[in-house]
């Protein structure tokens, strides 16, 4: 005659197995869902004294370094600085941040030309845009394009942990010679 019993199993998984895999020891990091950080990133558009037509891209497409945690890994924009340290021109710029969470490399991103990105960096890198029209002058010459709160999530292609920029002018706008600087606020996945 045979029984049969019916056997439970217990979980295995620890303290130690639940924190992260690069774990600090510390709990409180384990728990976390997002946490935020500011990349900055100088010099990132210089403009021209040529004239911009609405729909140019202002310099070229740059990177913006180590906005994840790893390769691979998603976060969220919630919010776009753009400072302009010049006197602000007869005609007040208005941008479009557009980010890829891939390089588009397939697109054509040159100063002063029309804005191009092919189907394919649209549909396979693009994370999305961000209006920057709004701005404040904290001082003669300094003038910050604030987005305000946004929620622009990405993830990051698998061999990066970089997003990729570029700059759209929505007016037909001309500068003295200058560059622009870029800070992005991000809640990075955890």
């Amino acid at each position: 005659m045979s029984t049969s019993s019916t056997a439970s199993t217990a979980s295995t998984e620890t303290l130690a197995t639940a924190l992260p895999a690069e774990g600090t020891g510390d709990l409180a990091v384990a728990a976390a869902v997002r946490l935020r950080n500011r990349v900055q990133v100088n010099d990132a558009f210089g403009v021209t004294t040529t004239q911009y037509a609405a729909g140019d891209v202002v310099d070229a497409k740059i990177t913006v370094p180590a906005v994840a945690i790893g390769n691979g890994a998603s976060g969220a924009v919630i919010n776009a600085k753009l400072t302009l340290a010049q006197s602000m021109p007869a005609t007040a710029p208005s941008f479009i941040l557009h980010l890829f969470h891939d390089d588009p490399t397939g697109s054509t991103f040159t100063d002063n030309a029309a804005l191009a990105v092919v189907e394919a960096d649209a549909r396979d890198a693009w994370a999305g845009s961000i209006a920057l029209s709004n701005y404040i002058t904290l001082a003669t010459g300094v003038h910050v394009f604030d987005s305000g709160n946004v929620s622009l999530e990405f993830r990051c292609g698998s061999g990066h942990d970089d997003l990729f920029a570029v700059l759209e002018i929505k007016t037909a706008t001309t500068f003295a010679a200058d560059e622009m600087h870029l800070a992005l606020v991000i809640e990075q996945d955890r």
